[in-house]
């Protein structure tokens, strides 16, 4: 059953089968997904929705999942998932059985999709501020060594004024620093929590959002579950 079937029966065209699925692109996102589904477990378990019985079995499900991709580079091959959430609650059914099913409770696709799109920004921005630091690092060392060279400066395609390589070179460098600057603020405006909005408008559960921030390492829990669930500004 896809997760939009509903009414849609019988065959479907492969191409729209093609057009739906996510996994090609999302199964990035596994480890992230793992992270996100073993802290709202813990959550569940202290607030009392989930037995200890219970919770105990889905961390052991989500932990063998998790090492069964460590362990295998090759795990997205060949899958017919529509995307990893629906990837790793499958496997965690293999695992534990209907209990799987609880993972769901209290919660949206749209709001456990919107927090582990933050974590991965959150990293990839890191990831990216460090390439920064090190590409300007390098342009500073060849302004240092090429202090006296001398090269034309251009200016609408034609040389204009004769111009000292380091002059050129450390131009480069101001432009990084103001991405890496862009970058900060990025990673500083997605590191808010989404879980607990639900679809949109909240949870009955009664979740302490700030622990689970906390657990999941974002800075904050988010302060309007509509906004925070559509909000995908910061990727781009």
């Amino acid at each position: 059953m896809k997760l939009w079937g509903g009414r849609f029966t019988g065959r479907r065209d492969p191409r729209f089968e093609k057009f739906s699925e996510s996994f090609s692109l999302d199964q990035r996102l596994v480890f992230y997904d793992l992270r996100v589904n073993f802290a709202y477990v813990m959550e569940l378990g202290r607030v009392g929705v989930f037995k200890p019985a219970e919770a105990r079995r889905l961390i052991r499900g989500l932990e063998a999942t998790r090492r069964s991709v460590e362990r295998n580079p090759g795990w997205a091959r060949g899958q017919s998932s529509e995307d990893v959430h629906t990837w790793v609650e499958a496997q965690l059914e293999r695992r534990v059985g209907p209990l799987a099913g609880k993972l769901r409770t209290g919660r949206s696709r749209n709001d456990l999709v919107a927090t582990e799109a933050r974590l991965f920004v959150k990293d990839a921005t890191r990831d990216l501020a460090q390439a920064l630091a090190d590409m300007m690092e390098a342009l500073l060392g060849q302004a240092q060594r090429h202090g006296r060279v001398v090269m034309p400066g251009y200016t609408h395609l034609q040389p204009a004024q004769p111009i000292l390589f380091a002059h050129y070179a450390l131009a480069y460098f101001q432009m990084l620093e103001r991405d890496a600057g862009r970058l900060e603020d990025c990673r500083e405006r997605a590191d808010e929590l989404p879980m607990g909005a639900g679809a949109l408008a909240g949870t009955a559960y009664g979740l302490d959002r700030e622990r689970l921030a906390r657990a999941l390492g974002f800075a904050r829990a988010a302060s309007n579950s509509l906004d925070v669930t559509s909000d995908r500004d910061f990727v781009a």
